[in-house]
């Protein structure tokens, strides 16, 4: 479950790779290749995979879409167990052109001038990247009582107009794939990780981090509780015992 995709090569996207079937711009991969540059999965394109043309298809790491979660009390506080159980990710992609599509919305051309100038290479003509070309239509998303969004953060400053989290109809029972889990043989220390890792709730951002939501990298550091003062009593009065508790005769 965390990873399910395999993270191997990187290359470049759309405009150097051609899509498998129809042989135009990429947009989706069959086979896990990752783009370097956009963060994008590659080989086939949003025509042969029934998506708007032109959007680009991020890369669902199970990691990302688990820590990088609101404080929403409808998610934070799942593991990401029950979180897969109850939820799954939605990829976004630019608005369509009847506006039947409303999940996201066109930036103005000022805002897309200034987002394109802050990148390193100009993506390709006729390609629409999140956060730069389109956002999350946050008022009609809000608006869904089955759609949880992903906060605005440093971290999430792209990665929230890429995907949200709709709840599931009917719960699931997850199926890991691709990633360790305890077996035979294994030491105890590496199971209790394991365990940690998919059984209790944890986030990646460091302000979201509390003592039942701990940052990743604090799952294994004992919570102690505040040790009590000792008072010293001097003589055994009534008052010393009890306090101000009347006395019952």
């Amino acid at each position: 479950m965390i990873p399910s995709l395999y993270m191997g090569e990187t290359v470049q996207c759309a405009h150097c790779t051609v899509c498998s079937l129809c042989s135009v711009l990429t947009v989706q991969c069959a086979h896990c290749t990752v783009c370097s540059l956009y963060s994008v999965l590659t080989v086939q394109c949003a025509h042969c995979i029934g998506l708007w043309p032109g959007s680009l298809v991020p890369l669902q790491r199970d990691v990302d879409i688990y820590g990088f979660r609101s404080q929403d009390e409808r998610v934070f506080y799942l593991s990401p167990w029950e979180l897969r159980t109850f939820w799954y990710a939605e990829a976004l992609h630019a608005p369509d052109s009847v506006g039947t599509y409303q999940m996201t919305r066109w930036r103005s051309q000022a805002e897309v001038e200034v987002s394109l100038s802050a990148l390193k290479e100009m993506p390709p003509e006729g390609t629409f990247l999140a956060g730069v070309h389109y956002e999350l239509n946050e008022e009609f998303c809000l608006a869904q009582q089955n759609i949880c969004l992903f906060p605005d953060t440093v971290q999430t400053a792209k990665f929230r107009h890429q995907w949200i989290l709709k709840a599931r109809e009917r719960p699931v029972d997850p199926c890991p794939q691709r990633t360790p889990l305890p077996k035979k043989g294994m030491a105890p220390e590496e199971k209790a990780r394991l365990c940690s890792v998919y059984m209790r709730p944890w986030t990646l951002i460091n302000e979201f981090a509390t003592a039942a939501v701990p940052r990743l990298k604090n799952l294994n550091v004992v919570q102690r509780a505040q040790p009590r003062l000792r008072r010293r009593l001097r003589g055994k009065t009534w008052q010393n015992l009890c306090g101000s508790f009347p006395r019952v005769l």
